[in-house]
């Protein structure tokens, strides 16, 4: 005989969060070449949520923006960042690079502190080969 459970899945209390999408699997290239990923609040906040961006490696990929800020009229709206590859002349394989989150800086305290997961990129040193149709591109 096969017995039901009457048990309630247990759910884990509700908790501040920054949301950041992809996380993994972004690719820029050295001739440029973009990739893009959103942030966007879980909540409404009580005052605005800054979160400060950076590249691990400006030789390789560059952020779009230092910062983006929510507030309490736009904090479910993702923003997105773009991400665009350097050439860094030098002859080297494909190199992973990564765009660092800062903890938040908020007046509201269950955002403040908070520091969102970092962004992982590849940056490709493939160009694409010149072609008769299309000398410079390839294509």
């Amino acid at each position: 005989m096969i017995s039901e459970s009457t048990t309630t899945p247990s759910v884990p209390p509700r908790q501040s969060g920054i949301i950041l999408a992809p996380t993994t699997g972004l690719y820029t290239t050295e001739w440029g070449g973009q990739a893009t990923f959103t942030i966007v609040l879980d909540h409404k906040p009580e005052a605005d949520v800054t979160v400060g961006l950076s590249s691990s490696n400006t030789n390789e990929g560059r952020v779009s923006q230092a910062s983006v800020t929510f507030n309490q009229d736009d904090w479910k709206a993702p923003q997105v960042v773009t991400v665009t590859g350097v050439d860094d002349t030098l002859p080297d394989s494909n190199q992973t690079y990564k765009i660092v989150t800062d903890p938040a800086v908020s007046g509201d305290q269950s955002f403040n502190g908070k520091n969102p997961i970092d962004i992982e990129l590849v940056i490709s040193i493939t160009r694409p080969q010149a072609s008769p149709s299309c000398p410079r591109r390839g294509w």
